[in-house]
C-alpha cells in the first residue's frame, strides 16, 4: 500500500503519462498467442500505479485473478519514481537495483528485464 505521506493524487498530466505508457507496457507484455491464458493490467490509487499479471483461476477457467506484480510510487516533491516490488505476504519492497528516477521509461525496462527474478519470476 503506498505510504501515507506520499497518496496525493496524480497531476493530470502524470495520468495521462502513465495512461500512455503503462498501458502500452501491459498491452504488449504478453504475446498474442498467450492472451486467453495470460493478461497484464494496472490500476491507479493516489500517487501509486500497481501492476498486475492476471490468469484464470484454477477452480473457475471464467473467473481472472489478479496477481501483483510492481507498484511505481510517485514522489510529486521529488518529481521521481520509485519501482517496488511484492512479496508472497503481499508485501511491497523497494527494488534497490535502481534509484527513484523522473525517467518512468527506465523503470519499466528494468522491470520488464527483470534480471533479477522478483517481478515475473
Amino acid at each position: 500500500m503506498c505510504e501515507v505521506k506520499l497518496a496525493v493524487a496524480l497531476s493530470e498530466f502524470t495520468k495521462k503519462q502513465v495512461e500512455v505508457k503503462i498501458g502500452a507496457f501491459c498491452k504488449n507484455l504478453i504475446p498474442s498467442y498467450l492472451k486467453s491464458e495470460l493478461r497484464s493490467s494496472f490500476s491507479t490509487r493516489g500517487n501509486c500505479v500497481t501492476i498486475y499479471e492476471e490468469q484464470p483461476a484454477f477452480d473457475n477457467p471464467k473467473e481472472w485473478i489478479k496477481i501483483k506484480v510492481a507498484q511505481l510510487r510517485f514522489n510529486p516533491e521529488a518529481k521521481e519514481w520509485t519501482l517496488y516490488w511484492c512479496d508472497q505476504n503481499d508485501r511491497w519492497h523497494r527494488y534497490k537495483e535502481i534509484e527513484p528516477t523522473p525517467d518512468l521509461d527506465s523503470l519499466l525496462a528494468v522491470l520488464d528485464e527483470d534480471a533479477t527474478g522478483v517481478f515475473w519470476g
